[in-house]
């Protein structure tokens, strides 16, 4: 530090400390004046403290209160690692306390609390989506007290204070095992539905005429019904459509497969999935929201698979070369812009086309197994689409679109990742022999 440095320093700190000193003597005299100088005298003091103690405590009020409030838990003694499900008394340690939050759907919340000073609050998560963030399976430990912010979500819950012993140890450590091993055989008898349910559909047989019903059974428990395509061949495309729909084509399909006879309803997605990503939500109406990656995981569980963009238009034909199948009238056959009201229908309320199946067009586009690419110039045997490509086909037209886009013939395509109100898929099975 230079000496033209040191003296403007000097100079900062003398004039700091005058004015030090002339509070100072304000306040002492202040305080000499009387009764009604002191009384202004304590509550500055006071107002003074309030202030350091905001910036020195967490800040979030209740229980303890300001700068008690720690984020740690390395004082934590817990010898398990889970807590009942019903609001009650909870040992950790004994002579200490436990305030038991008062328990919800979101999670149970405990309060532990060291005497007076350390306490952390654990918060049970399951396995879930909320507001976008993945939450693992486990416990998150979160500052707070009467008010706070869980892993959860914002809670307010009004606690009470359980004074506990030793006693209640084994009971606690009792409950958790039970839990546990209830747990275990329930997922065990689930695995063991499921493994079930997809070797039957694995093994089914081929149907005998066209539109032949199967009903299956999904992991889960919940029914879909199948119609039979048999092996054929159809010209495939138009010539009265988008330039990508031409040319028209011979195709040869050589295996005969099952039909979903509707699209995935809400209730079937959730039988083998577990939730639910459908904007208009309903168990009878088609899922929808869902990405062709997810359908492709939909398939895995159920061995099930997505039709090649060929059975897909073969099957919604059904032995029709117009544009739509079935008497030709799309009010007829399926929901679009002109009479859904702007949103999806329960499956099966429009009339099937000749083999059984159900909105073929219209109510939500539904997810190919294809890469999306130009056709080939002559006839084809089992065609699978491009080999690769940036998006992957869907068919059928939906709710929100024009006539048009619901045409047998009309392609659309999306990246696999992308997820829509308007996207849903019905699942084909194609036989192995």
């Amino acid at each position: 530090m230079d000496n033209e440095t040191k003296e403007k320093a000097a100079e900062l700190a003398g004039e700091a400390k005058k004015k030090t000193a002339g509070i100072w003597a304000k306040i002492a005299g202040l305080w000499k004046s009387g009764t009604k100088g002191k009384a202004i005298c304590i509550v500055g003091v006071l107002v003074i403290l309030g202030i350091i103690g905001a910036f020195v405590g967490d800040g979030e009020g209740g229980g303890g209160g300001g700068g008690d409030w720690t984020y740690t838990g390395k004082d934590f003694l817990s010898v398990f690692d889970g807590f009942p499900k019903d609001e009650g008394e909870v040992y950790f340690n004994n002579g200490h306390f436990v305030r038991v939050m008062q328990a919800t759907k979101k999670g149970n919340l405990v309060e532990y609390a060291f005497g007076s000073r350390d306490r952390v609050i654990w918060v049970e998560t399951t396995r879930r989506y909320e507001d976008g963030e993945f939450l693992d399976e486990g416990y998150y430990i979160r500052r707070g007290s009467m008010e706070y912010e869980t892993a959860m979500g914002a809670e307010k819950r009004v606690a009470r204070y359980v004074e506990v012993s030793g006693s209640l140890l084994e009971k606690v450590k009792k409950q958790i095992a039970d839990e546990k091993a209830a747990a275990e055989a329930k997922a065990k008898a689930e695995a063991e539905a499921a493994a079930k349910a997809k070797a039957e559909i694995v093994a089914m047989q081929a149907g005998k005429k066209p539109g032949e019903t199967k009903t299956i059974t999904l992991p889960g428990g919940v029914q879909m019904e199948m119609a039979w395509c048999p092996a054929g061949t159809f010209m495939m495309g138009s010539n009265d459509g988008d330039s990508d729909e031409r040319p028209v084509h011979e195709v040869t399909l050589t295996k005969g497969f099952w039909m979903a006879k509707s699209e995935v309803t809400q209730a079937q997605w959730k039988s083998v999935m577990g939730n639910n990503p459908s904007v208009f939500e309903g168990d009878d109406l088609p899922v929808e929201n869902v990405s062709w990656d997810d359908c492709q995981e939909f398939c895995e569980k159920t061995g099930l698979q997505l039709p090649t963009e060929a059975q897909w238009e073969y099957a919604c034909r059904a032995g029709s070369t117009g544009e739509y199948a079935g008497t030709g009238n799309l009010d007829d056959m399926g929901w679009y812009d002109g009479n859904s009201g702007n949103r999806t229908h329960p499956v099966g309320q429009k009339q099937p086309n000749a083999w059984g199946l159900y909105d073929m067009h219209g109510n939500v586009w539904e997810w190919c197994a294809d890469w999306y690419g130009d056709y080939p110039d002559g006839s084809v045997t089992d065609p699978k689409g491009a080999s690769s490509g940036s998006g992957r086909v869907y068919r059928g037209g939906c709710w929100g679109h024009f006539a048009d886009y619901c045409r047998s013939a009309y392609r659309g395509d999306g990246h696999p990742s992308v997820r829509d109100r308007s996207l849903g898929f019905r699942p084909a099975r194609v036989l192995s022999e």
